[in-house]
């Protein structure tokens, strides 16, 4: 990570007890106070910071930007390449098995994008391959503003945490994680155009080439598909809480339940709220579809 492009805390220590029956992990970081953050539910509505963080976006993806997965990425995980592809196929099952499962828990909130989803069936495979259509580059994979630290000492102004879902992706795939998962929709909105030019303009001072502002707009609506990805993994998780009224669908929920249903509440109305600003519909109809009945099976595209 030194020579990743990415400014972050220092890691003195990472330990990992293989002995215990679940997964224990134990690591030590620079600590970043007295830096300051946010949370996912409020959001940051500070349109300099936001300029700040997509810049480091910027350039930690101009880093690189075209790179193979060779040494020494050799490690990073490339959805397309590693496990004979299967990564993407969990992708598409996410998303279908996903999307029925929070029908059915936020309902009233969802039903646009729900009624999508017949029209989308064979169009999965159309879908992945613009999601994942050269250029990539290293990708945070989890960038909200909860794994962002701000202040003066960290160049550029901001530090990244919380690198557990690195892959081989478009750039835009963080850009547009991070707008949905950390604006409000008002904010978003007002602020989402400046976003993507600024991190275009960091990327070309960077040195990257034959990628246009063009480009990089169309690619960061596209890529308004990967928070709903991210959330439909946890959908069925979501439908046994409410079945059991346990967790975010608790009575009487503690202060991380609480927190948490804040947090999904704002995020369901920020995700709709965006494919449908954008008609991402309209865009992946211009597509084609893909033949078969192996379209209708959850793991298939």
């Amino acid at each position: 990570m030194k020579a990743s492009g990415i400014v972050r805390p220092e890691c003195y220590l990472c330990l990992y007890d293989k002995a215990r029956s679940k997964p224990t992990f134990c690591t030590l970081l620079e600590s970043c106070f007295p830096a300051e953050s946010y949370s996912r539910a409020l959001g940051c509505s500070d349109a300099e910071r936001n300029l700040q963080v997509v810049a480091g976006m910027a350039r930690l993806h101009a880093r690189w930007w075209g790179h193979p997965k060779k040494p020494p990425l050799d490690w990073l995980l490339h959805p397309a390449q590693d496990f004979g592809g299967l990564v993407l196929n969990g992708f598409v099952h996410n998303t279908k098995v996903g999307m029925q499962a929070l029908g059915k828990v936020y309902g009233d909130v969802y039903a646009p994008i729900v009624e999508w989803m017949p029209k989308l069936r064979r169009r999965h495979r159309y879908i992945i391959q613009q999601l994942f259509k050269p250029p990539l580059t290293m990708a945070h994979g989890d960038a909200h503003i909860e794994n962002v630290f701000f202040h003066e000492r960290f160049p550029g102004g901001v530090c990244f945490v919380d690198f557990g879902n690195m892959m081989f992706s478009q750039g835009m795939c963080d850009v547009a994680f991070y707008v949905v998962n950390s604006l409000q929709v008002a904010d978003r909105r007002a602020q989402e155009e400046a976003m993507v030019t600024h991190y275009h303009t960091t990327l070309v001072a960077e040195g990257v080439k034959d990628y246009t502002i063009e480009r990089c707009r169309l690619d960061y609506v596209l890529n308004l598909w990967r928070p709903l990805i991210s959330l439909c993994t946890i959908g069925p998780s979501l439908v046994e809480q409410k079945r059991k009224g346990t967790g975010v669908f608790s009575p009487t929920p503690s202060a991380d339940d609480q927190r948490m249903r804040e947090m999904y509440d704002k995020l369901n109305e920020r995700i709709v709220a965006a494919l449908i600003d954008h008609q991402w519909l309209e865009l992946i109809m211009e597509g084609p579809q893909s033949c078969g009945l192996c379209s209708c099976i959850s793991f298939c595209y």
